[in-house]
């Protein structure tokens, strides 16, 4: 029987009354709120004066001032990137809640202790010196319950109250890491302080209602990702511990603590089951956005695949999965013949005198991949897509599973999913035309600009032969001695504002537009982070396989950011001025440096003053090269010149530099067959 016949007739039942339709992610506000606008004197001075006067021992003043510095800008910085989820307020409030139930007596008064939601889709929670806790959106979908969550906060309070930050910046300053008969030391340090961790935040859970089952939830969540890992790694047999224990070894801590101790019990869910529920699913598609996005297509695919054999009513997997796949094989097609999954894994083989691994061979349909898939007792329970392995195989190969895929959101009448197929023709124009206009006549699409763009053959032609030209991350600083000590502006101030150095150069360029970085951190958000993305992929390092590649066949929304500005080319400039110096430890100096203001450092004159920059662009040129990045040589602000002028001198000759080897590139690109 024709597969595709098989599975209209087997999966009618099931969805044809779907009739899906949902959102590509979550729709984020566009002005980053004001909580989000973090006080980096206020960071500073709590990190600062939290720090125990028995650690300071050995550490001047000035040391300890700059851990408290830097960890703010840290904070800073990852705040406004938009990496914090600034529009889940519900999931924020809830995972503090959470939170507060399990807070120790010790951290009781502590009022800066909050958790944020972090747009990642790993499994992964972290604690900052200044008590702010990041928990990737990722970490949901592998917890059974809100006790296990708790777990990890416990564990993440107990680094913040032992200080194991502070600790490690004061071994690094010491230089203990280096010497000759320590070299694991960094190693065995970072290894005993999850072992700390784990130990204290199993006395807090039980002595809260939860009690200790949870940290089981945890434990059990950590070493089945470890076995799906392993699974991956051909001549590996056991993780190795660089920063942390291996999960066998921490469940087994956990054991005998609870064997000491006694289990007194506990419960799943404190504050709400159904919040827990209800956040965990919603969670699922913005994992699957996490990892598509940042080109992570194997656990795009892998998670989508999970998330679908458990809910197969839900269109939006489909969608995820085509697109994992299509972006996979555009890079390089010989993975449309790869078995589907299995090929990233391997298979035991154990002899009487021998053991090593294989390259799975069969299909992702010999039986349930549950190990590969890293899925926990609870889904495979509930696993309601069981068909799949029941009767004749379905699909073996990448390409074969994209083709069933199509069919299935062909029967959810999915119009993202028609697209994602259009996108997949790349030698058959007249399929692809049929599929574009199949997609057009949906209502409610996504799309509709660059698929009709497409239709009429006109996707680059209607892009205008200019560049769109972001300065964005301008690192200024003071080296005094061995430090380096980052200069920025405490206060927002237009007098500040890298575009009065920008704007200047660009007159002499009227191709180009500039687009100020800071004002779409904190204004357009949306459009920020889509030009985030577009600049992670011009410096990534990808291999092509096949056809030349085109950014508007990556992502559709590329091409619509580049015709919504009227430009085909984006060039990301990034750029670092720094100020050399006698060296000094005192504690004045360092804060008469970040007390400086950009605008006054770039007007003084006779000093040791370097630059260097790195351009990377993407773009969609006709005959010309998808994406390159280019390294300025270090410059040298003259002596008697002021640090403005020597950076405008510096960025003009360098744009020169790159726009002249970029042509070249372009003729060379346009001789490949």
């Amino acid at each position: 029987m024709n597969r595709f016949i098989f599975l209209l007739l087997t999966l009618l039942p099931i969805w044809g009354v779907a009739q899906t339709s949902f959102k590509f992610g979550r729709k984020i506000t566009d002005t980053l709120p004001e909580r989000f606008q973090l006080n980096t004197f206020r960071l500073r001075e709590h990190i600062y004066k939290g720090i125990p006067a028995e650690l300071k021992t050995g550490l001047n003043e000035r040391t300890c001032y700059r851990f408290a510095d830097n960890a703010a800008i840290g904070l800073i910085s990852t705040f406004s990137r938009g990496e914090i989820y600034a529009d889940w307020p519900e999931l924020e409030a809830y995972l503090n809640e959470v939170l507060q139930k399990v807070m120790p007596p010790e951290l009781e008064k502590d009022s800066v202790i909050h958790a944020y939601l972090v747009k990642d889709g790993h499994f992964n929670a972290a604690m900052t010196p200044f008590g702010i806790m990041y928990v990737n959106v990722g970490l949901l979908v592998e917890l059974p319950s809100e006790a296990s969550l708790a777990s990890v906060f416990t564990h993440e309070l107990a680094h913040y109250y032992l200080r194991h930050s502070l600790k490690r910046f004061i071994k690094e300053e010491n230089k203990d890491f280096e010497r000759v008969f320590f070299k694991n030391n960094r190693s065995k340090f970072s290894v005993h302080n999850e072992f700390q961790a784990d130990s204290l935040g199993m006395v807090w859970m039980k002595r809260s209602p939860y009690g200790a089952k949870g940290v089981r939830g945890d434990m059990k969540a950590m070493l089945r990702l470890a076995k799906k890992q392993l699974l991956g790694m051909e001549d590996t047999w056991e993780l190795t511990e660089t920063t942390h224990p291996v999960p066998e070894r921490r469940m087994a801590q956990m054991d005998s603590i609870i064997q000491k101790k006694g289990d007194d019990g506990g419960v799943d869910f404190l504050v709400s089951q159904q919040k827990f529920m209800s956040f965990r699913e919603g969670a699922k598609s913005e994992i699957l956005r996490c990892h598509l996005f940042n080109l992570d297509y194997d656990e795009c695919i892998e998670k989508a695949f999970r998330f679908h054999i458990l809910d197969p009513n839900n269109a939006e997997y489909v969608y995820y999965i085509l697109e994992g796949i299509r972006r996979k094989c555009y890079f390089n097609s010989d993975f449309w013949k790869k078995k589907f999954i299995v090929d990233n894994y391997f298979t035991e083989i154990i002899k009487p005198n021998r053991r090593y691994k294989e390259k799975i061979e069969t299909n992702v349909f010999a039986q349930i991949p549950t190990n590969i898939l890293g899925m926990s007792e609870e889904e495979v329970s509930q696993m309601q897509a069981r068909f799949y392995w029941e009767g004749e195989v379905k699909f073996e190969t990448y390409e074969q599973a994209f083709d069933f895929f199509c069919q299935v959101g062909a029967l959810f009448e999915e119009p993202e999913c028609i697209l994602s197929n259009a996108l997949s023709v790349n030698n058959n124009l007249e399929l692809r035309n049929s599929l574009l206009k199949k997609y057009l006549s949906h209502k409610k699409i996504q799309n509709r600009a660059f698929a009709s763009a497409l239709l009429d053959g006109s996707i680059l032609n209607s892009l205008p032969n200019k560049k769109l030209t972001i300065l964005c991350d301008w690192y200024t600083t003071v080296r005094q001695g061995s430090e380096e000590i980052y200069v920025r502006n405490e206060k927002i101030s237009s007098e500040n504002h890298y575009s009065n150095i920008m704007l200047p150069i660009l007159q002499e360029y009227p191709e180009r537009i500039f687009l100020d970085w800071g004002t779409l951190q904190r204004y357009q958000i949306r459009e920020y982070e889509l030009l985030r993305e577009l600049k992670e992929i011009a410096l990534k390092r990808l291999i092509n396989k096949g056809e030349k590649p085109t950014i508007y066949s990556l992502d559709p929304r590329y091409w619509e950011l580049m015709f919504q500005h009227g430009v085909n080319e984006i060039e990301f400039i990034d750029f670092s001025y720094y100020d050399v110096r006698k060296g000094s430890t005192t504690l004045d100096s360092y804060k008469e440096i970040i007390a400086t203001s950009i605008t006054d450092l770039m007007a003084e004159e006779k000093r040791s003053r370097f630059m260097d920059t790195r351009i990377a662009t993407i773009r969609a040129v006709p005959n010309g090269i998808l994406k390159w990045t280019y390294y300025g040589l270090e410059g040298e602000v003259p002596y008697k010149q002021t640090g403005k002028e020597g950076v405008v001198e510096y960025l003009k000759e360098n744009l020169q530099r790159y726009d002249k080897e970029l042509k070249k590139l372009d003729r060379d690109f346009g001789k490949i067959d």
